[in-house]
């Protein structure tokens, strides 16, 4: 039986390796970001409609998604990030 905790590891491992593939590529940190920008306006575009009553989420997934959209991965916090949420 795994754990959370397995499963946790298992994950950034994956995810470790995704990105170290991604980086060897001549731009792959350039679609990296790419794709973060898409899903951060993606996330932005749901709760927006959530917000609006548009949709409803329940709220397990409504503190997903906002939880996802207000804590982007340490390093890209700062001014990238501000950049992507306003557009």
């Amino acid at each position: 039986m795994h754990t959370d905790t397995d499963r946790e590891v298992a994950i950034e491992h994956h995810l470790e390796s995704l990105l170290r593939r991604a980086l060897e590529t001549e731009d792959g940190g350039t679609q990296f970001l790419a794709a973060y920008e898409r899903q951060a306006r993606a996330l932005e575009a749901v709760w927006e409609a959530h917000r609006r009553g548009a949709v409803h989420l329940p709220q397990a997934v409504a503190d997903k998604v906002e939880e996802a959209r207000t804590t982007p991965p340490r390093f890209l916090r700062g001014g990238t990030f501000d950049t992507v949420r306003a557009r």
